[in-house]
């Protein structure tokens, strides 16, 4: 069967882009080819799998039952599709540009005299930028930029004044919220590009600037949120206090305790602050309740990151895994039952069996959670490193141990030929499986000193998940 882009995308689709795309192909506004659609409704029918029962033959022969079959008519009317998904995308998730073009017009029409209209424009170009789920401050400096020139043009210089500390605020604001941002991912990546975080000039930037002491950091607005983000990244990352974890959580709470829910921007802070939260406590030794507090949090306030609207594979293990790690197995349920129906059908259907794997290995079911592993296509890298790591725990705990060496040895050999595999994800996982591999022998052994030796010197060391292997030693001991 030839590959054909629109199946593709097709198959991507959640049933509410369906739905949507179905409305877009019938609006008054979106002038389509009629005879592209009655071959998109035989295609939609084998949505979302595309099956072995699907050819594009056949959807030919239902909508043009008396002709002969022509491959030319069928690539462009494939092609057409496409265009037309895209177009769907482009409009159903683009940033409008509307309210730069405002700005933009009032600059010109104030060159031109015209200061009612450039007036107007401004108010109602402010107005949406405050009114705005978005922090654009760097279109707010602009639009600051131009109420100087309108206010000197059109009223006075001294009405232009304030505008000049305004538009400073709101410069320095996109400067600390873009170095944020620039910082995080930085850290988030630093093996992966090499990043040396004892001496460059961003560790240096840092701490010069020391926004704790700023006054808008302590006023209690709405933009001193992007002052406190900005000390909260200086201290876990450049001087690694990772005990200001809890103090940064701490400071959202009191954030969401202080403002508004009707706020405008309280959506987006709070989205992002968890998010840069939950990213830095993941997989944190020691911080397993707090990185479940935070999705938690992040689930009940429905915060958990989207791609593009989309509820993706991903997504879903960001927000479900630290429930396992603290046997929070009513949640996870209750978490599956929220979210699995946001997601694409193929993707769902791994993400349950991953799921089902766990709720059963923590309920002591371990040849039923096995059976679920191996249900899984684990075609996403991280995947396939969790699973191995279950089905680790699922061989030992059953007290067979010879397919656990097997597993251990895909694991290694997995994480060596992946090249997505990033030394960040590498490293949250192989101390784990290191030290896993000191237990299995351990335990093969028999020996009651070389046990207690191994965890002597486990104790020496720190990793995610550690206690889980520490609890098999205490429990060899006691045999």
């Amino acid at each position: 069967m030839k590959n054909y882009k629109f199946v593709s995308l097709l198959k991507t689709f959640t049933k509410d882009e369906i739905s949507k795309f179905d409305k877009f192909l019938d609006s008054p506004y979106f002038g389509i080819k009629p005879y592209t659609k009655p071959f998109y409704k035989e295609l939609k029918k084998y949505y979302p799998s595309f099956d072995d029962t699907f050819s594009i033959e056949k959807i030919w022969t239902r909508v043009y039952a008396d002709e002969v079959y022509n491959d030319t008519t069928v690539r462009k009317i494939m092609s057409l599709l496409a265009g037309y998904a895209e177009e769907f995308f482009k409009t159903e998730y683009s940033l409008a540009e509307s309210t730069r073009r405002k700005i933009e017009t009032a600059q010109i029409y104030v060159s031109k005299d015209l200061y009612n209209y450039a007036g107007k424009l401004l108010d109602e170009a402010e107005s949406e930028l405050l009114s705005s789920s978005t922090h654009d401050f760097e279109l707010l400096t602009y639009l600051e930029g131009i109420r100087i020139y309108y206010n000197v043009q059109a009223v006075s210089q001294k009405q232009a004044a304030p505008h000049v500390f305004t538009s400073a605020r709101f410069s320095l604001l996109d400067f600390i919220n873009k170095y944020s941002d620039s910082l995080y991912y930085a850290y988030m990546n630093r093996q992966r590009y090499n990043i040396d975080f004892s001496d460059n000039d961003m560790v240096r930037v840092m701490k010069m600037l020391d926004t704790s002491k700023l006054k808008d950091s302590a006023s209690g607005s709405i933009y001193s949120v992007y002052y406190r983000i900005f000390y909260a990244l200086r201290k876990i990352i450049i001087e690694n206090d990772k005990e200001y974890l809890n103090t940064f959580y701490n400071d959202y709470l009191h954030f969401e305790k202080t403002h508004s829910k009707k706020d405008s921007l309280h959506k987006t802070l709070s989205r992002k602050i968890l998010r840069l939260l939950g990213n830095l406590a993941a997989f944190e030794p020691g911080f397993e309740k707090l990185w479940f507090e935070i999705r938690k949090t992040e689930s009940e306030k429905n915060l958990l990151h989207t791609y593009i609207s989309s509820f993706i594979l991903r997504d879903y293990l960001v927000g479900i895994l630290p429930a396992f790690y603290i046997d929070e197995i009513n949640w996870a349920k209750k978490f599956a039952d929220k979210y699995l129906q946001k997601m694409q059908p193929l993707q769902a259907l791994d993400a349950k069996e991953f799921t089902d794997a766990n709720i059963l290995y923590l309920e002591g079911k371990y040849d039923e959670a096995l059976k679920c592993t191996m249900k899984i296509s684990a075609k996403d890298y991280q995947m396939g490193l969790l699973i191995k790591i279950l089905q680790l725990k699922i061989y030992y705990d059953k007290s067979d141990l010879e397919p656990a060496f097997g597993i251990l040895d895909a694991y290694y050999h997995y994480v060596r030929e992946n090249k997505y595999i990033s030394g960040e994800i590498e490293n949250r996982h192989t101390p784990f499986a290191d030290n896993f591999k000191k237990l299995l022998k351990a335990a093969g052994s028999g020996n009651k000193r070389i046990i207690e030796m191994s965890l002597h010197e486990l104790n020496k060391i720190n990793f995610f998940d550690k206690q889980w292997i520490v609890n098999r030693y205490n429990l060899l001991l006691k045999k």
